[in-house]
């Protein structure tokens, strides 16, 4: 395995390197880097690259940065990209960047008619967000959602860390599904270590 270069120059003209192999990578080291300046750049990749594994790495690396520039071209990727794992990464990142301005967007993904996986990771997001409002409706999707959908609520309430999901996690770990009754005890020590 090669080591990719750490300076933000270098991994910056990767991003417009042809090969999609290096521009993964790339977006990859910029997210673990932590340096803002990469947002702009990122942006434009999850809203232009024409490679999904690309855009997806790059939704992610802006979540990790968690820089508020990128909310909203994190929001329109995730209502409009055609491939269903970027929109999911791009789920996911908005929550990482704890704006509470994306709950309404996020709570419509939840219960919106895109693919379960997308509508799942928009539940856990919801729980990153710190919302109080994340409360209910994840608490009403461990308990009616499909597995996938329900393993993203227990995270989701884990990291919300609301003592008010305590009974409605310790009945998932009940589930006839061990991954939720897994995330339903984490979610329970999360709650608890707060």
């Amino acid at each position: 395995e090669q080591t990719l270069p750490t300076d933000l120059a270098t991994l910056l003209a990767m991003l417009r390197m042809e090969d999609a192999d290096m521009r993964e990578h790339a977006a990859a080291a910029l997210g673990r880097l932590g340096d803002t300046r990469a947002v702009e750049s990122l942006i434009l990749v999850i809203l232009k690259d024409g490679d999904p594994k690309v855009r997806e790495h790059a939704a992610t690396a802006l979540g990790d940065l968690g820089d508020e520039r990128a909310r909203t071209p994190l929001t329109q990727v995730m209502l409009e990209d055609p491939d269903d794992s970027v929109r999911e990464h791009a789920a996911t990142a908005i929550g990482k960047t704890g704006n509470p301005e994306s709950f309404e967007v996020l709570l419509a993904t939840m219960h919106g008619r895109d693919v379960d996986r997308v509508r799942a990771h928009a539940a856990y997001a919801l729980g990153m967000l710190g919302d109080s409002r994340a409360l209910a409706p994840l608490m009403e999707a461990l308990q009616e959602g499909s597995v996938s959908m329900r393993i993203n609520a227990a995270m989701g309430l884990g990291v919300l860390g609301a003592p008010g999901a305590l009974d409605a996690l310790r009945q998932a770990q009940r589930d006839p599904d061990a991954d939720v009754r897994h995330r339903a005890a984490e979610a329970i020590r999360k709650i608890g270590r707060r």
